[in-house]
């Protein structure tokens, strides 16, 4: 009897007893993959070297990496932010910021970067530049001594700007801020439109706050009467206020525009000091969009629990907030005149433990729980099933160790990358293939993998894939060889009783079909339940300047699987499992196919 395996393409299966998982899965791998309708080794790796065009560039500690913008890529390592030129790997420096994570992100056309002290702004050219803070109007229509006033705009987090417009009254020459103990920055004052110098119309009291147009130089005197016509700038740093944002390590767009990158708003979350508060930018008078304005009553505090606010995305118009256990979402509504950002919560129980684990796979937002990697389903609150586990076949077991066992969890890093989720962790990756299956398909039917020897703190991936860990970055490149070494990759079938588990079977022939167009050398080995091993190295194609023969060269290649028959010749058992090992440079371990010849004997005595 023959027994063909289906397509190799089940990825691993650590939950189920090995002799129960689907015939195309596997109890044991590492370093393969199915790619071209071959399981084989996966990319291997090399070290990027950069150059600053002329003489190397040593990176220091990797601190943030962006995505593409205006044809560049923005790196952060050490104190030092480069623009990289992934063509030539030409790093150029744009400037010194602080020795500290950030994290990057685009907004209205221009690159912002969070430092922790800073918040800098990076424009089309690639030059770097402090934002600016808007200036907010706080008040119009006030009395010189603010016994009226009308309540206007919000003063900024992140400046110490902050204007008032006055009713001159003719009389009055003192005219009262609302704040005291003002900085020692020039007072800006307008008065019917004139730009008055600090000093000659008028002086300052900063220790109360006062103008007072009394003194100075001539001309002096009280304003003019009128509307709103005497302008007033003033400056109040209030310690803390600007690390409110910039030592965020979150950034999103969200609000007024659709789309994953739209948003009139920017979101900052994420602050260690502040761990369950987020808060969003506003337009203000002037602006376009930018992060100039983050007024002090745009904020949010989740505390439903004491849980922090761990990340965040965007799925089905909605901004989603993701603490250590819940999830929550974040609307946009506009009423005509004012935006509002109404949030609840969807998810009690589940919630996202790293950060950089989340992706946007297949329009649903994926990441890495204390139980596993789960997707959201569904933004309902009411539907009680608005999340599923999407890693069960590779959490592991007590027997079979596996995700859940990796330490530092927490410290996991992701990218969507060539129809892939890779989830890096402690030197591993975990590799779900939705282009084998739907994200969307049943748990048990996913196609995972698992890799070793890849440390990837932070990802970007754009016609190639590249890594960043400490000082180090590399790029995946299809050759089988990691830094100069060779990649041990290996691959067991599940234990086949062939539907007849009663029964003792004779293993006469294995034929397994290998590509050869990859250059693939592997040992196969057949297994029972019994001590013997049956054991075979195939090569195909080896390649030696030694042996080689000009006279027999040809630029033809084997296009197609060869099959090789091995007689393992294993009697009287009742399972059957099969490993493909192989650790040699430069070589594949590619199989298409595996048919069994076996025969059935007698019945098992019992």
């Amino acid at each position: 009897m023959e027994f063909r395996l289906p397509a190799l393409s089940g990825g691993i299966n650590l939950k189920d007893l090995k002799h129960k998982i689907q015939d195309n899965q596997s109890p044991d791998m590492m370093n393969m993959w199915y790619r071209d309708y071959t399981l084989g080794k996966r990319w291997g790796q090399k070290l990027v070297t950069f150059t600053d065009g002329t003489n190397p560039v040593t990176l220091g500690t990797v601190r943030a990496v962006s995505k593409e913008f205006e044809g560049y890529v923005g790196v952060v390592a050490g104190t030092t932010m480069y623009k990289w030129d992934t063509e030539t790997d030409v790093l150029t420096s744009v400037g010194t910021v602080a020795s500290a994570d950030g994290v990057f992100q685009e907004f209205n056309g221009k690159l912002y970067y969070l430092d922790g002290t800073e918040i800098w702004e990076i424009n089309s050219a690639w030059t770097k530049s402090a934002v600016t803070p808007y200036e907010p109007v706080v008040y119009i229509n006030c009395a010189p001594n603010l016994s009226s006033s009308t309540p206007n705009e919000a003063y900024n987090l992140i400046g110490a700007g902050f204007t008032v417009w006055y009713n001159g009254n003719g009389s009055a020459t003192t005219y009262t801020l609302p704040l005291k103990s003002l900085d020692a920055t020039t007072v800006k004052v307008s008065v019917g439109g004139v730009n008055l110098t600090e000093g000659m119309r008028f002086t300052v009291d900063r220790t109360n706050g006062t103008i007072n147009f009394a003194a100075g130089t001539s001309p002096y005197g009280a304003p003019a009467s009128g509307t709103n016509n005497v302008v007033i700038t003033a400056y109040k740093t209030i310690a803390g206020n600007k690390a409110k944002i910039a030592g965020c390590k979150i950034m999103i767009p969200f609000g007024g525009e659709t789309g994953l990158t739209g948003g009139t708003r920017m979101f900052v979350m994420g602050n260690p000091s502040y761990p369950r508060t987020y808060w969003w930018s506003d337009l203000g008078a002037g602006q376009s969009y930018g992060m100039a304005y983050f007024p002090d009553d745009q904020f949010e505090e989740l505390i439903q629990n004491d849980d922090k606010i761990v990340a965040a995305a965007k799925q089905f118009g909605y901004l989603v907030i993701l603490k250590r256990h819940s999830l929550f979402t974040v609307d946009y509504q506009f009423d005509g005149e004012e935006v509002y950002f109404p949030v609840r919560e969807f998810n009690s129980t589940i919630g996202c433990i790293a950060k950089e684990s989340v992706q946007l796979i297949e329009n649903h937002i994926v990441f890495l729980s204390d139980n596993g990697v789960y997707m959201i389903v569904s933004l309902s609150a009411d539907d009680e099933e608005n999340v599923r586990m999407v890693s069960e076949n590779v959490n592991g077991t007590a027997i079979s160790p596996g995700l859940l066992s990796e330490p530092s969890l927490e410290n996991a890093t992701s990218i969507d990358y060539d129809r892939k989720y890779w989830l890096a962790v402690n030197g591993k990756v975990y590799l779900l293939d939705y282009g084998i299956k739907p994200i969307t398909s049943k748990p048990a039917n996913l196609s995972w993998f698992r890799f070793n020897n890849i440390n990837a703190s932070y990802w970007y991936g754009n016609g190639s894939l590249y890594t960043f860990h400490g000082t180090k970055a590399a790029v995946f490149i299809q050759e089988y060889l990691d830094f100069g070494k060779p990649i041990e990759a290996w691959w067991e079938s599940k234990s086949f009783d062939f539907g007849l588990p009663n029964y003792e079977k004779t293993i006469n022939q294995v034929f397994p079909s290998i590509r050869g167009d990859t250059n693939s050398s592997m040992t196969v080995q057949v297994f029972s339940e019994k001590p013997t091993v049956y054991s075979k190295t195939i090569d195909v194609l080896s390649f030696s300047w030694e042996t080689f023969d000009w006279s027999l060269f040809s630029w033809a290649v084997q296009r197609f699987s060869k099959p090789y028959r091995l007689k393992p010749k294993l009697k009287k058992v009742i399972y059957c499992r099969i490993k493909v090992y192989d650790k040699s440079a430069y070589r594949d371990a590619g199989i298409s196919d595996i048919t069994i010849d076996f025969t059935v004997n007698r019945s098992v005595k019992r």
